[in-house]
């Protein structure tokens, strides 16, 4: 009489480990949340692209100084500090005003990792495994503030490649 139920039991225990493992997420997808967290942090992020108002000393958010963007992307900033041996994230942003008169950049973060990486991100279907890499393209409206102070309206493109390993 034990017999059938020791094989009951082995039945029981083989069906919810499968049930169990179908519902057991092993692999997380986290390239959109780390794209989208790089380029907050490079818009928003203190000492970012975003420039300080002079009269509050507060963050004017969306407002890009023209004269300070070229030191924002120095490896040495703060804001963007992934280590010495960035192999982690690279991107490429330009900014053109929104008549299309005045075009600023290209300006990279990390430009040795992206010229590297680029040709793989832009093949068609890209490559999906260990050495290929992922890029998010996102365009977003900001103001762009010259040296007179004027402000006038533009959009930046940011080019995101994470490597996959």
């Amino acid at each position: 009489m034990w017999i059938p139920r020791i094989i009951f039991v082995a039945m029981v225990m083989f069906s919810v480990v499968f049930f169990v493992s179908g519902y057991v997420k092993l692999n997380f997808d986290t390239f959109d949340t780390e794209a989208d967290i790089f380029t907050y942090r490079l818009l928003y992020g203190q000492g970012g692209l975003s420039g300080i108002d002079h009269d509050t000393q507060r963050q004017d958010l969306g407002v890009l100084k023209e004269n300070e963007l070229s030191q924002i992307f120095d490896k040495s900033s703060s804001t963007l500090y992934y280590g010495t041996e960035n192999s982690e994230i690279a991107a490429l942003v330009s900014i053109k005003t929104a008549d299309g008169k005045k075009s600023l950049g290209p300006y990279y973060y990390n430009k040795e990792l992206y010229d590297k990486k680029s040709p793989i991100a832009q093949t068609v279907g890209g490559y999906k495994g260990p050495g290929g890499v992922r890029m998010q393209e996102r365009t977003l409206y900001v103001l762009l503030q010259n040296t007179n102070g004027e402000r006038q309206p533009a959009y930046i493109n940011i080019s995101v490649l994470i490597p996959n390993s």
